[in-house]
């Protein structure tokens, strides 16, 4: 038995879909020719679906796509029977009904087109081309003008969604080491482990290390001028500079006013001054060209010497004693490094023997799947950390070590108990590349949390420290945030995070380098919870691809307290 219905909305969505049986078609046909109401549905319906086809793959799911119903008593528009005789007065019923069968059967076939569609609804409901257009030109541009509307609001949202694509990071080289390196007022002060472009370093006195993308190293001794022009070339206006070049780099040339030492395999360095200047070899080969377009091949330990008048002097003998090559800067970085780290050790006993150190994990220390609490309370409470993923990479000194997250699954995670009305986090960072939505170092939030306090702590894309706290029953969160401190030159380089939650002031504080950057108000502190405690990622989204932290950690702390002012300034990290 063949099922029939009545309701006119239904055959419509019947047609439409290409679900409507020829005894349905017979009966919808009736209705259409004998009711102006359901005709004029019929119109729009055929209209909208050839529209939304034209635009595309488009579906309507679950709901019945429904125009506002029309009262009969209302419309003017002539009856079927009347658009008919006025198309076609010749023309029958049974031709109609032959054409939409025929439409029918081609939707059947997949050889259906809503413009088919659209031409016999056309010949049906309106009497001519000029009526046409004039009933559906406003139609038209109402839903282009809505499509647009709706296509330009889903790709901003699912812009603002997706993950920042990585940026490609284009340096020429990196500051591998300072020795009390003291920088002219008209230059930049670079940092260990700041990445440069195309960078002019005026080094007033103190030993500087610059390692080019290609393994090229040039080691410069201060007072000395030099400009990085591209991978290949640097410029030294004065000074002394040691050049040590790997089969990498070969072919490196370093241009002086006197004129330019090309490396051909091999370590060698110039000193360029006013009164006379020097080029000798140390290994290997180079050719020198001078200002005259003389060609001089020096090899191990041969020098030559530019007086004033630009005369050159070839001379032979023992390398520059009073120089630095890489063998003798890297022994000299060796011991900066012990000294520095037995400063950092007493000048900051003062807060790591504090009782209120609830973690301390330094990854200077021996680690491997664990790391050991250094805290000298604390640990009674936590004495390790699980790490998952990382990888060890140098610190913030030569021969030190600090951890890498690079991956969503690189964590370290631990337990705390307790709640706290005041705390202080401090962690040693550097940021590596792009940042990503989200970049956690320091998470006890997890869905499952029903008590309020737990801490979420976060640098943003765009540079920000961001602190949350969690509200009850995991209903939201009160949100915090600092200026911005973290901009694309600063790529590389070691700092000092610091955020202070001070409940009797009301103030969350971040220090960036021991220095306020900026304060919050925190109007309605309350009890911050550790327990579960992931750094590096969140227990929430433990594998999500755009909130891990991507960069490099070398000590970590938590303070069950707010340091002042005064003792964030005296700790010393790097």
């Amino acid at each position: 038995m063949t099922k029939t219905t009545d309701d006119p909305d239904l055959l419509i969505a019947h047609y439409l879909s290409d679900s409507l049986t020829d005894v349905q078609a017979e009966q919808f046909l009736a209705l259409v020719t004998s009711n102006a109401e359901i005709a004029g549905r019929f119109r729009d319906n055929i209209l909208i679906d050839f529209l939304l086809q034209e635009q595309g793959e488009i579906q309507i799911k679950e709901e019945k796509f429904r125009l506002a119903s029309r009262s009969t008593a209302e419309s003017s528009e002539p009856s079927w029977d009347e658009l008919v005789r006025l198309q076609n007065a010749e023309r029958p019923i049974s031709a109609i009904v032959e054409e939409y069968r025929q439409a029918k059967a081609a939707r059947r076939a997949n050889l259906y087109s809503a413009k088919t569609v659209l031409r016999f609804a056309q010949k049906c409901f309106w009497p001519s081309r000029h009526d046409f257009e004039e009933s559906v030109a406003p139609v038209v541009t109402l839903l282009v003008v809505l499509l647009v509307l709706v296509t330009t609001t889903f790709v901003i949202i699912e812009h603002s969604l997706r993950p920042e694509p990585r940026e490609r990071i284009t340096t020429l080289a990196r500051v591998n080491e300072t020795i009390d390196a003291v920088w002219e007022k008209s230059s930049p002060s670079y940092k260990r482990g700041q990445l440069v472009n195309s960078s002019s370093f005026r080094l007033q006195s103190g030993l500087v290390q610059l390692e080019m993308n290609n393994g090229t190293t040039l080691i410069l001794e201060g007072p000395a001028e030099l400009t990085l022009s591209d991978a290949m070339n640097a410029f030294c206006q004065s000074g002394k500079v040691s050049v040590h070049v790997p089969k990498a780099g070969h072919g490196y040339e370093l241009d002086t006013p006197f004129g330019s030492v090309i490396d051909r395999g091999t370590e060698f360095f110039v000193d360029v001054s006013d009164a006379t200047s020097t080029v000798q070899t140390v290994k290997g080969k180079i050719d020198f060209i001078s200002s005259a377009n003389e060609i001089f091949s020096l090899f191990a330990n041969q020098t030559i010497k530019i007086d004033a008048e630009k005369a050159i002097k070839p001379t032979s003998g023992a390398i520059h004693n009073s120089y630095y090559n890489k063998t003798a800067f890297d022994l000299k970085v060796q011991e900066q490094t012990k000294e520095i780290l037995h400063e950092r050790t007493e000048s900051n006993a003062f807060l790591t023997d504090d009782p209120s150190l609830l973690v301390r994990f330094s990854f200077n220390e021996p680690w491997r799947k664990t790391i050991d609490n250094l805290a000298p309370e604390g640990r009674k409470l936590c004495p390790s950390a699980q790490i998952t993923g990382t990888k060890k990479v140098e610190g913030s000194l030569a021969n030190t070590t600090a951890v890498q997250f690079s991956d969503a699954k690189d964590k370290l995670q631990f337990y705390y108990p307790g709640q706290y009305n005041d705390l202080t986090v401090v962690a040693v960072v550097k940021l590596d590349g792009n940042l990503h939505l989200d970049n956690i170092l320091l998470s006890s939030w997890n869905n499952d949390n029903e008590q309020a306090g737990h801490l979420l702590w976060q640098i943003t894309r765009l540079g920000f420290l961001k602190v949350q706290l969690s509200k009850k029953d995991n209903f939201g969160s009160d949100a915090y945030e600092s200026a911005q401190f973290y901009r694309k030159p600063t790529r590389g380089i070691w700092c000092c995070l610091t955020v202070v939650f001070d409940s009797q002031q009301k103030k969350i504080r971040y220090y960036v380098d021991n220095r306020v950057i900026s304060t919050s108000d925190w109007d309605n502190p309350q009890p911050i919870v550790l327990g579960d405690t992931v750094i590096g990622n969140t227990l929430e989204r433990a594998t999500a691809t755009d909130r891990y932290f991507n960069g490099c950690m070398e000590e970590i702390m938590i303070f069950g307290r707010a340091l002042s002012e005064t003792e964030v300034r005296r700790y010393k990290l790097y």
